[in-house]
């Protein structure tokens, strides 16, 4: 599939691009500050009301490795999506199993603070599969087998390091892709439950809401920092 390589995909390097953003701020204000504390998805803060703190959470990273780590599989992934099933999903997947995951982790792990693109990331290998089971008859016969194996990898990796890595995050992740793949795709690589125009229409929305969700992130991390005082 050398020739998704060709292609270009503007709606992964926008998604890139945000978490970027919001990643140069972070490490900007963690000298004076702690970044995570002030927009991370810590549970006490959440439950006493700071519901944004399930999306802005997702968008920060606990260190350089895991933010190069999370951007090379988004760039992958993403680019996949993008090219594959429509470049207008790839926002509304991501965010949605992003929230998922910083959802489950809220439930499985109350007292964990976590942050992470890893649940939106698990979220599009989730709608992939989907996608690829429905139309595996037009796709190479490895597609199927190379996202499920990268499943098990992840499984692995989250067993042998549990102590470090958001495993129920992960879970719901991809929890929240699989069940938009099964409601947005079907086996003519339409979407079926929106039209064309529509999908565009909800693909902007939900680009808008990442942006907007990356600008509650670095107000809250320059609060923390009291830059804004």
């Amino acid at each position: 599939m050398s020739w998704i390589n060709a292609r270009k995909a503007p709606w992964t390097r926008t998604l890139i691009g945000c978490i970027a953003l919001v990643g140069i701020f972070q490490t900007l204000v963690q000298f004076s500050s702690d970044p995570i504390e002030s927009a991370g998805v810590v549970k006490g803060a959440i439950r006493e009301g700071e519901i944004w703190r399930l999306a802005t959470g997702t968008l920060l990273h606990g260190n350089f490795l895991h933010f190069f780590l999370n951007m090379t599989a988004l760039l992958s992934l993403g680019k996949l999506l993008e090219v594959l099933a429509g470049g207008y999903l790839l926002p509304l997947v991501f965010i949605l199993a992003a929230i998922g995951d910083s959802i489950c982790s809220l439930y499985f792990l109350p007292e964990t603070t976590s942050v992470g693109s890893s649940g939106g990331i698990m979220g599009i290998l989730g709608f992939l599969i989907v996608f690829g089971y429905r139309n595996r008859s037009r796709l190479p016969p490895l597609f199927l087998r190379k996202l499920l194996t990268g499943v098990c990898y992840v499984l692995a990796i989250g067993l042998l390091a549990f102590y470090l890595i958001d495993n129920a995050g992960h879970m719901g992740g991809l929890l929240a892709g699989l069940l938009l793949g099964m409601l947005l795709t079907d086996r003519n690589r339409q979407i079926s439950t929106v039209g064309p125009n529509g999908a565009r229409r909800v693909g902007v929305f939900a680009m808008l809401v990442v942006i907007v969700v990356a600008g509650a992130a670095l107000a809250a991390m320059g609060q923390g920092a009291g830059w804004f005082d």
